[in-house]
């Protein structure tokens, strides 16, 4: 983790992304996947959306397959993220909401339904 928090605070916004996603993977502690989601979330949350747009294809294959993950927390965190990408990009963010199987877009529209909601 120490790892982790050394790359995010030191090298670019690109560089963590590209590194952290290789280890969100099921082999990896909980502690360890909910670490590299909430700073792929402060990424997300930082950067213009022309930003986050480019930086999409970097992490996002790894990003979907946390929707498999067999923790809870972490396909909840994901989820979440995905649908902050959603309202961030907007529409330039229908194409990756297309590569969701039925179950997980299902699940993704709930989740901004809900947002557009409150």
């Amino acid at each position: 983790i120490e790892l982790l928090e050394m790359i995010y605070e030191r090298y670019s916004n690109e560089f963590y992304l590209q590194i952290s996603s290789k280890y969100l993977n099921e082999r990896n502690s909980l502690l360890i996947m909910k670490c590299i989601l909430t700073q792929i979330s402060n990424i997300i949350n930082s950067i213009s959306s022309d930003s986050i747009l480019v930086l999409i294809p970097s992490f996002i294959d790894s990003l979907i397959g946390c929707l498999e993950n067999s923790k809870s927390e972490v396909r909840i965190m994901a989820v979440e993220i995905i649908v902050d990408l959603y309202f961030f990009v907007g529409e330039h963010f229908k194409v990756y909401l297309n590569s969701l199987n039925n179950n997980q877009r299902n699940l993704v529209n709930i989740f901004i339904s809900k947002r557009q909601n409150q």
